[in-house]
């Protein structure tokens, strides 16, 4: 009976030690797990981490480069403000020089290319033509349509054209070829001419010479002034050729400006224009103009009127 109970007993303990045996591999599978699952996790974090650094790094390798650049940026511009400055005050310089002349040529306009000065004052036309000779011009000669409509809103005015040795000839001694007589003139028995206004356009009638009335003189700028503009425009444009409004594109050797009006006298370079290659478009030349093709490519320059 003893050795039963014993027998019994033993059954009991294997039993229970298979139980315990398959409990602790179970707790070392989970646990193994636990571990496989942590070490997952922390490389998962550690990579993470990894690219978050990098991120990091490049994002701060970015920011450098953006302030090397902004601080390059910075020295470019304030050396470009150096060389601003001292271009700033030479044109400043020549704007004061520019208006002083300007204000030395008191009653004197400036039309195309040339000089106009219109009297508050009437006389008559030999005593003009003296007056005008005073002031180192003529009485005006017209040559051209713009020009004749430049006195279309002005007084009755003398102008330069007289027919005393029995052909009309304009001051300078040139024949007319270009007229704008109202009509049933010219009167033969009148030598004197003077550009009468009128709403639409301006025309010419024949008073007598003793009559008074206002009278225009006309002359080209000094060469002083000619220079000062020449000067005025390279320290504009940086000394740089530049496209002007100046062009002979409809008729050949005709030059007339963007606003319609005829070339009368320019600053034209002493070898131009030469018209060669079909240059038909001006730009401003060392030491004056120049004609060159239009689809050249050049720089430009605008003006505008400030007054109203």
């Amino acid at each position: 009976m003893c050795k039963g109970n014993s027998t019994g007993s033993d059954s009991v303990r294997i039993r229970r030690y298979k139980k315990a045996t398959v409990y602790l591999v179970l707790q070392c599978v989970l646990l193994l797990e636990a571990i496989i699952l942590l070490i997952t996790e922390h490389r998962t974090k550690s990579n993470k981490f990894e690219n978050s650094e990098e991120d990091f790094n490049k994002t701060k390798m970015k920011l450098l480069s953006d302030i090397h650049d902004m601080l390059n940026e910075k020295v470019k511009f304030e050396n470009e403000i150096k060389e601003i400055i001292p271009k700033n005050l030479q044109l400043t310089e020549g704007n004061k020089l520019l208006s002083k002349h300007l204000r030395e040529m008191d009653g004197w306009r400036c039309y195309q290319s040339n000089l106009y000065y219109i009297s508050s004052e009437e006389k008559n036309w030999s005593e003009s033509k003296q007056d005008c000779s005073k002031r180192g011009a003529n009485l005006t000669i017209i040559n051209s349509n713009e020009e004749q409509d430049f006195f279309k809103t002005h007084d009755d005015v003398w102008i330069g054209l007289n027919n005393m040795e029995g052909t009309w000839k304009w001051v300078d001694g040139s024949p007319l070829t270009l007229s704008f007589w109202a009509s049933r003139e010219p009167d033969g028995a009148k030598e004197c001419v003077v550009t009468s206004k009128s709403p639409e356009k301006s025309e010419w009638k024949t008073p007598p010479c003793s009559s008074t009335f206002k009278w225009t003189c006309e002359r080209e700028p000094s060469n002083k002034i000619k220079n000062l503009v020449i000067d005025f425009v390279k320290k504009i444009s940086a000394n740089a050729n530049v496209w002007i409004g100046l062009t002979d594109s409809e008729v050949e050797g005709r030059w007339k400006w963007v606003d319609g009006s005829t070339l009368t006298s320019g600053f034209w370079d002493p070898r131009e224009p030469n018209g060669h290659r079909g240059e038909n478009c001006a730009l401003t030349y060392s030491p004056g103009w120049a004609d060159y093709a239009c689809s050249d490519l050049f720089q430009w320059i605008c003006e505008k009127s400030i007054l109203k």
